[in-house]
């Protein structure tokens, strides 16, 4: 996520802007109907939005290619950017990355020209890449569809349909003490740096026609597996588990309140 944004705001005038002029998770005071503190939903949250819808596509994307691709060629089918207008339309980063540069063409020359390897050096660095290029494909059963439904994604089915949804709303995270030190680096700095969080809901519906289907058992392992990568990408806690982040602080905790004290003094005839 976070290389995904960085490439954007170096290189979209259109989100750099954006993200300058607009705070996430402010917070604002309203006297209407009483006194009240609300959350004020910013052009810049939309765009964190959108850049985790982006990602959770790129998750769908790579785990549906692996998935599938043992099936035979018959049963599936691939879509690529063109097939998926709505999504385009909603989704500033997928419609960005996966739209061609123009330089692609000038690097296709070089790699397959008859220059020697300094000439291909040479004009290879003097190609200046306007932006990352990611190609949006993603296979499906050949009888299933992709569709952008209000602010979720779906893949539906004959058998079955999968609603994907993401919640970011600008509330605040938590994050274990001794993180931002410890793991992130970030000094002694508590207070100073906000964080967030935010959900992804996946919503799976077997149709009655599944049950009298042979494929309904290889479906439903797709699912859990896709499930499982989600959580794997997303869940804090499969995060923290996965570096191991309450045996080394638990760890480094006693070493601080309780030193290792190494006696260096030698007991005559002992071997050295």
């Amino acid at each position: 996520m976070w290389l995904n944004m960085l490439s954007a705001y170096s290189n979209n005038k259109e989100i750099d802007d954006i993200w300058k002029k607009n705070e996430i998770g402010e917070i604002e005071y309203r006297r209407d109907e009483g006194y009240r503190i609300q959350l004020k939903i910013t052009e810049s949250d939309t765009v964190v939005s959108e850049l985790i819808e982006y990602c959770i596509l790129g998750v769908l994307s790579t785990h549906l290619m692996d998935y599938f691709s043992g099936f035979v060629g018959e049963e599936i089918k691939k879509l690529n950017r063109d097939d998926v207008p709505e999504m385009l339309k909603c989704n500033r980063f997928l419609k960005w990355f996966s739209e061609p540069s123009g330089d692609e063409e000038a690097f296709r020359d070089v790699l397959f020209s008859e220059m020697s390897s300094q000439e291909k050096a040479e004009k290879l660095a003097a190609i200046s890449c306007k932006k990352p290029f990611s190609r949006f494909e993603i296979a499906l059963p050949k009888d299933g569809t992709l569709i952008k439904r209000n602010d979720s994604i779906v893949i539906d089915h004959p058998l079955f349909s999968v609603e994907l949804s993401s919640i970011y709303k600008g509330y605040g995270a938590y994050i274990p003490v001794g993180f931002e030190t410890r793991y992130l680096g970030l000094g002694n700095g508590r207070g100073r740096y906000r964080f967030f969080g935010f959900s992804i809901i996946l919503y799976a519906k077997f149709k009655k026609r599944a049950f009298f289907s042979k494929n309904r058992k290889k479906y439903s392992l797709w699912i859990d597996s896709f499930a499982k990568r989600l959580s794997d990408f997303a869940s804090s806690d499969a995060f923290f588990a996965r570096i191991g982040w309450e045996t080394a602080n638990t760890v480094i905790e006693c070493m601080n309140h309780f030193p290792v004290v190494t006696n260096t003094n030698k007991i005559q005839g002992d071997t050295p």
